[in-house]
């Protein structure tokens, strides 16, 4: 019972450090008026492509089995 409220606390204080980094790298540098805006776009477009390649790799990852495919009882459908 003890690691099951060590691991609640874990997860809520990683989800409150996530919403504080991102709090920090949108006040820090999407509205920083110091930074141009062609740079915050190549920034926006290279997190959008990591998220992408990301999702596309754990779909992947998902459907790669190492374990034989189940058969029906009257053997492989063709």
């Amino acid at each position: 019972m003890g690691w099951v409220i060590i691991g609640i606390l874990a997860v809520v204080y990683l989800l409150i450090r996530f919403v504080q980094m991102g709090h920090f790298i949108v006040v820090r540098f999407f509205l920083n008026s110091a930074i141009a805006l062609s740079i915050k776009a190549v920034a926006v477009v290279l997190i959008v492509l990591a998220i992408w390649g990301i999702w596309r790799w754990w779909r992947w990852y998902l459907h790669k089995s190492d374990a034989p495919k189940r058969e029906g009882i009257n053997g492989p459908r063709g």
